[in-house]
Order: C-alpha cells, then sequence, then structure tokens
C-alpha cells in the first residue's frame, strides 16, 4: 500500500508545521528552484538565466573591450512562423554584430531538452525566412561549440 502525502508534504513542509507563514515561505522556496538547477547570476546588474550564460556574456564584453565585435544584444526574440502562422516565440540568448559579417545568433546551452531541440529545429528550418541573410547561428555548450 503506497503512503498517502498531504498538500503540505509534497512541498516539503513537516506534518506539524501546517502555519500560514510556514506554508507561504515553502511555496516560495520551491519556486525559487529552476527545474534544471540553473542558478541565474547577476553581472554588471543584469541578471543572466545561468552561469554558463553568464560566462558567456563576460566573454562578449571582453570581446566588445578588445575591439573583436561591433557590439552584441541579449535575450532576442525571434517569432517562428510557419505558413503565415506564429507558431512558437523562441528567446535566443545572444546577438553578436561582427564588423565585417553577417550577425552571429548565439544559444548557450548546459544540456539540450527535448523542447529546445524542436524549436531549434524549426529555427535552423525556417532561417532565411526570419534571420538577416548570411547570419550564423551558433549553439554554445560547456566544453564544446557548433555552428549552424
Amino acid at each position: 500500500m503506497t503512503k498517502q502525502y498531504t498538500k503540505n508534504q509534497s512541498i516539503g513542509i513537516p506534518e506539524n508545521a501546517v502555519g500560514i507563514k510556514e506554508y507561504k515561505d515553502a511555496v516560495k522556496a520551491k519556486k525559487g528552484r529552476n527545474k534544471y538547477n540553473a542558478k541565474k547570476t547577476n553581472i554588471n546588474g543584469y541578471i543572466y538565466d545561468s552561469q554558463l550564460e553568464a560566462s558567456y556574456g563576460i566573454e562578449l564584453e571582453h570581446r566588445l573591450a578588445l575591439g573583436e565585435i561591433k557590439s552584441y544584444e541579449r535575450q532576442i526574440r525571434l517569432d517562428l512562423v510557419i505558413n503565415g502562422k506564429k507558431w512558437r516565440s523562441y528567446k535566443i540568448d545572444f546577438k553578436v554584430h561582427h564588423f565585417d559579417s553577417p550577425p552571429e545568433y548565439v544559444e548557450v546551452k548546459g544540456f539540450p531538452t527535448r523542447d529546445w531541440k524542436m524549436k531549434f529545429d524549426v529555427l535552423k528550418i525556417i532561417r532565411d525566412d526570419i534571420l538577416e541573410k548570411g547570419a550564423t547561428i551558433t549553439v554554445q555548450y560547456k566544453n564544446k561549440r557548433q555552428t549552424f
């Protein structure tokens, strides 16, 4: 026979601590967690979704200071349109503007998820319709980089 859990037990509140304050504190603590255990990171007043994304943002700042790139933007929203209808929105982490070539769209990933792969595959298929001519798409993993 399986044990039945109360609502309070399912979010980590001891059974004897059922006060409103304890319940609200436990709900806040649970909501603060990212389902992929990514830790939001504040660098120079900008909050990145993960430490890996923040480290890539720092790299871009260094490249900008050295004059290797013209500029960059964060969290670019792309509408994935299929047959004239918006299917989904896709937020890509960075858009890097180079001096003498088309922009580079960079997605920073700790690991690929099923939902991300599906959206990314659609982006690769319709890229000529929504991105600048010649733009590249790069996926930056922790130890590997792929360009499409």
